[in-house]
């Protein structure tokens, strides 16, 4: 079995393959590091408003979809009292899909390291699953709360609204970002498609993020 070493955020395997790769990754660190900067400051203003809510509700089980550089997982994780955060995210290189995050697929692989590692201190209260969501909800049981963050075409977020929905114990929460956002604009209409058939209110705040109060009995 292999082992694993945390060395300053970083996660490195004692197999040839892996330290030759880091070894020829340092402008892999420096881009990574830079497009963190970048996306951090429109993330940093947002990040508390679902935490509040989880806060608010007492909720202590839940999954995000979208993990990337692993911030929001992490806020979470520091500022809740949630017991279990599963994060998935596949890191793999979509050629058909347009987003700023849709990263090469060298990156994406450096990136999943960068995060087992940062996540690391949590310990069992986050468990990272690199798979699509659709995969991902077979592995999951039930949960308190849900944050849509992945592929945000109409299709993907109708699929992960759709699959997750029923995991989602009464009383629990259901939300993600880029609602009404220019770049995602089937963001909003897979959440309005949805939610108004449930009957549910869709409350939206500032940067985007949306949530609903899942109150309807199993």
């Amino acid at each position: 079995m292999n082992t694993i070493k945390i060395i300053k955020n970083f996660i490195i395997f004692n197999t040839k393959p892996w330290l030759d790769f880091f070894i020829s990754s340092t402008n892999l660190i420096t881009d990574i590091k830079d497009l963190q900067k970048i996306q951090h400051k429109s993330w940093d203003t947002v990040r508390e408003i679902f935490s509040k809510k989880i806060n608010e509700l007492n909720l202590k089980t839940g999954v995000e979809i979208g993990v990337a550089f692993g911030g929001h997982s992490e806020y979470m994780l520091k500022n809740t009292q949630i017991t279990k955060l599963y994060g998935i995210d596949p890191y793999k290189h979509f050629w058909f899909y347009f987003d700023p995050m849709n990263l090469s697929q060298r990156k994406f692989d450096f990136l999943y390291a960068f995060v087992i590692g940062k996540l690391n201190t949590f310990g069992d209260r986050f468990e990272l699953i690199r798979t699509t969501s659709e995969k991902a909800v077979r592995y999951v049981d039930k949960i308190d709360f849900i944050y849509i963050d992945g592929n945000h075409s109409y299709e993907q977020t109708k699929k992960d609204i759709e699959n997750w929905y029923e995991k989602i114990n009464t009383g629990g929460l259901i939300g993600g970002d880029d609602y009404d956002h220019p770049s995602f604009p089937g963001v909003k209409k897979a959440v309005d498609e949805f939610f108004k058939q449930k009957d549910l209110q869709i409350t939206v705040e500032h940067g985007g993020v949306w949530y609903v109060i899942n109150n309807n009995l199993k």
